[in-house]
């Protein structure tokens, strides 16, 4: 065949390409014939005569000369014209050659590491590679697939086949946890300490015995344990071991005992069944529960008192207890009725006084008996706070043997809604410069100062001021200092004994001491000052007294148009802190010091007392030669304290 000729515009495009582009093959991939020349004709004499072969050949010289002898002006035409294209090409092909040469040096290092790679996998045992161009399918493989596939189909057959038989044939073979029973019952509403008896229930209502079983049961607080129909574990009252629950075993056990709570309150009972099925190593749990509420007492409480009171008026409350033959309880022994208010109340009288406390504005009660009718307790005092409405609050609380006021029971609340009028007299009270609660010591004064001021628009007579030291009481003394009181104005003193370890002292004025008091006019204010010594252990025996406690508090009453009024100050409290000492004693001998530490105390007991001591220097200490006749001794010897 004859080679069509290439152009010189197409020749040189080539080899700028092919210089550009090196591309590798692989020594097992066949590679293509390069393209013959551009001045090489190619003649196939294949199917010619010998003589038909040289007459082609002669035809081709003679031609070759003829075209030999054209002018050569048309050949420089032509060399000029391929050289233009050339230049053109070379400009639009400049950037583009280099970047193709820079890749073509990358994709030529990564090919022939590929090749590489490629004749490690694939070369046979000599180091030959094989025909890549002739690939044969082994046949075989389908018996194989066929026996995997059978394999699979008989084990989710015979799957299938045993989850039927077990459980739908024979379904008493698996475990249901809601076969397991457990229950307790009770009352849902009880009295106050009523006898109570709750049943708790429980039963394996399946084929699968259940093992290690073991009841549980958690009471509330207010329960009080007394008897079981099936005696709990040793030293417990809430612990049965039961041991294996076979099918359809089962039994009940009665708890009985007292319930005591807050009146209104629930009490929850739990109880708890823990077994281990046979079929199975883990331990499961079932609980149920029952609560019951205390629906009431015994006991009735009552409050009557005004609907409406103005701020610093003496104002009394009456309670009225008694029982209640219709309710369903026990009364614990120890009883108490406790007045409170939502605000300061001075307290001024309680009737009646046995077993009153003022300070804490209660009474301690005896149980009632059975020919007690009613009781009725009175408190007297003034709201020294509080703007537009108040609530006036009495409890009832017991508690029982063994218990103390702070763990009694709520059983019965009365209150009361008050309106609080516009103050027109009002009284303010100063201890030491404040008007708070403060801490002061044996032997020291008591500065004190009551203020009245006359809020109305018209005048205030015949006003009387009162100051009163509520303090701390041994053997009917009070711990103040009363014959050494530094009063100007001369009041009138008065005393008496609140309670054993209480005793009042009260001061009063009137316009006989102080004609300041005939009349206040609308605006104005009096001022009264005193000053009163604590007594201290130089004084009395301070160990005999067993409050530490002044309650400082101030009224005043007047007269308007409509009668006679009473305003209260806020009261303030004093706290009494022990006449503490502390001393230190070193004795030097040589290079030891034997130090002694003093603590004394003559008042009320002290506790969590800690003293320490930082060393300094070179010091040898060792906590086994220290005297310690109370507490313990720790030494950081890190640290060097003691």
């Amino acid at each position: 065949f004859m080679a069509k000729k290439r152009t010189s515009k197409s020749k040189s495009k080539s080899k700028k390409k092919t210089s550009a582009k090196k591309v590798s093959e692989h020594a097992f991939v066949k590679k293509e014939l390069e393209a013959p020349l551009d001045e090489v004709e190619i003649i196939d004499l294949s199917d010619m005569s010998p003589e038909e072969a040289a007459d082609q050949l002669n035809h081709n010289e003679e031609d070759a000369k003829k075209n030999a002898k054209e002018p050569s002006k048309k050949k420089e035409e032509k060399e000029a014209t391929q050289e233009n294209e050339k230049e053109e090409d070379d400009e639009d092909e400049e950037d583009s050659i280099e970047t193709e040469d820079e890749k073509g040096d990358d994709e030529t290092e990564q090919t022939k590491k590929m090749e590489k790679e490629l004749a490690e996998i694939y070369e046979n045992e000599d180091g030959s590679l094989p025909d890549m161009h002739t690939f044969e399918k082994q046949k075989g493989g389908r018996f194989l697939r066929a026996l995997i596939t059978l394999v699979i189909s008989l084990a989710f057959l015979g799957g299938a086949g045993w989850y039927g038989y077990t459980y739908l044939y024979h379904p008493s073979a698996r475990f249901v946890e809601n076969d397991v029973i457990l229950s307790i019952g009770g009352e849902e509403q009880v009295g106050f300490g009523e006898d109570v008896t709750y049943r708790v229930r429980f039963k394996n209502a399946q084929e699968v015995p259940l093992d290690n079983s073991s009841l549980e049961l958690r009471y509330p607080a207010g329960f009080v344990f007394e008897s079981a129909s099936r005696d709990p574990d040793p030293d417990t009252n809430n612990m049965w071991t039961l041991g294996p629950l076979e099918k359809e075993d089962g039994e009940y056990i009665d708890i009985r005992g007292k319930l005591y709570g807050d009146i209104g309150a629930r009490q929850s009972f739990r109880v708890f069944l823990n077994y281990t099925p046979s079929n199975f190593s883990s331990t499961f749990q079932k609980v149920a529960t029952q609560e019951t509420a205390i629906a009431g007492a015994p006991v009735k409480l009552a409050m009557s008192g005004p609907k409406q009171i103005a701020q610093g008026v003496a104002t009394s409350f009456t309670m009225e207890v008694s029982p209640d033959s219709d309710a369903s309880g026990t009364l614990p022994p120890h009883l108490a009725l406790v007045f409170e208010p939502d605000v300061a109340f001075v307290t001024q009288k309680m009737e009646p006084k046995g077993g009153s406390t003022l300070s804490e504005r209660l009474w301690l009660i005896d149980s009632f008996s059975e020919d007690v009718t009613s009781t009725l307790f009175t408190i007297t005092g003034a709201f020294a706070g509080g703007e537009g409405t108040l609530m006036a609050n009495v409890r009832l609380i017991g508690w029982q043997d063994g218990q103390s006021r702070s763990d009694a029971y709520t059983l019965a609340t009365a209150e009361k809604e008050l309106a609080i009028e516009d103050q027109q007299l009002s009284v303010s009270l100063v201890a030491n410069g404040s008007q708070q609660d403060i801490t002061v010591q044996p032997g020291e004064h008591v500065n004190a100062t009551i203020v009245v001021k006359n809020n109305t628009k018209e005048s205030l007579k015949n006003v009387r001021v009162r100051l009163m030291f509520d303090a701390p009481s041994s053997n009917g003394r009070s711990i103040m200092d009363w014959p050494s009181l530094e009063d100007d104005t001369d009041g009138s003193i008065v005393g008496e004994q609140l309670s054993d370890t209480v005793r009042r002292g009260q001061i009063t004025w009137s316009s006989g001491q102080l004609r300041d008091l005939r009349e206040i006019k609308a605006g104005d204010q009096v001022t009264i000052d005193v000053s009163l010594p604590i007594k201290s252990s130089d004084d009395t025996d301070l160990a005999s007294y067993k409050s530490y406690e002044i309650a400082l508090a101030g009224d005043a009453q007047y007269t308007i148009a409509s009668g006679e009024e009473t305003s209260a100050a806020v009261p303030l409290v004093l706290t009494l802190n022990s006449d503490t000492t502390f001393a230190v004693r070193d004795e030097v001998d040589e290079n030891t010091h034997t130090i002694t530490w003093l603590i004394g105390n003559t008042y009320h007991p002290l506790k969590d007392i800690e003293a320490e001591v930082d060393m300094y220097g070179e010091i040898g200490f060792s906590p086994d030669d220290a005297v310690v006749p109370a507490g313990e001794i720790v030494y950081n010897e890190a640290e060097k304290k003691l």
